[in-house]
This record gives structure tokens, C-alpha cells and sequence, in this order.
């Protein structure tokens, strides 16, 4: 019979971030020391802890955003060549692939 955590348990062996909680509580990091082990208790809910990834893209004067998306805006910079050609950056912040949150940064 497959362990109700298996995912997760081989997630945390790989060496991801786990999560735990009580039932309708609060997300919490656990962690490994090298003294205690995780039981991955069947009363608790386990999760990989959501990855969060911030990068940047461009606002042009025209008012479009740029197709590219950078972790690096230096990088960005340098994809789309005439800086006088954009007024600023849209950052960006995705949880697990979903974007939770959009910001304008003026240059």
C-alpha cells in the first residue's frame, strides 16, 4: 500500500522545502537538522512549499509590455536594445506558476 505522503516524502528526500499543518491552520516550513525526522503524521496535511519566482518584462511607450520576461533586468536591457524606446518595468511574481502579483517600476 502506497504511504498517503509518498509525493511529498520523496519531494523532502530530493531536497525541496515541506510544509505541515493541522487541518484549517496555518502553512508551516519544517525543517530537517539532523536531529529530528519528520513523520509525516496521517493527522496532518503536507505540501511542497510554493515556489515563488520574480522576474521582469517592459512597459513601452506605446503602453504594450514586452513578450520576454527576465529574472535579470540587466538582461532585459539588453534584449530590446534603445532605452529610449520604454517608460519602465513590470515586475512580476508567480507562486508555483500562477501570478499573484504585478508591479510597474518607472526607469
Amino acid at each position: 500500500m502506497k504511504h498517503p505522503h509518498a509525493e511529498v516524502i520523496k519531494a523532502w528526500a530530493d531536497g525541496k522545502t515541506v510544509q505541515g499543518r493541522p487541518p484549517r491552520t496555518e502553512w508551516q516550513d519544517f525543517t530537517y537538522n539532523g536531529d529530528n525526522y519528520m513523520t509525516f503524521d496521517k493527522n496532518l496535511e503536507y505540501r511542497i512549499k510554493p515556489e515563488e519566482v520574480v522576474d521582469y518584462g517592459m512597459i513601452f511607450h506605446t503602453g504594450t509590455t514586452s513578450s520576454q520576461y527576465f529574472q535579470d533586468k540587466e538582461k532585459l536591457l539588453s534584449y530590446y536594445v534603445r532605452e529610449t524606446e520604454y517608460q519602465g518595468f513590470l515586475k512580476r511574481t508567480t507562486v508555483d506558476g500562477k501570478v499573484v502579483k504585478m508591479e510597474f517600476i518607472p526607469k
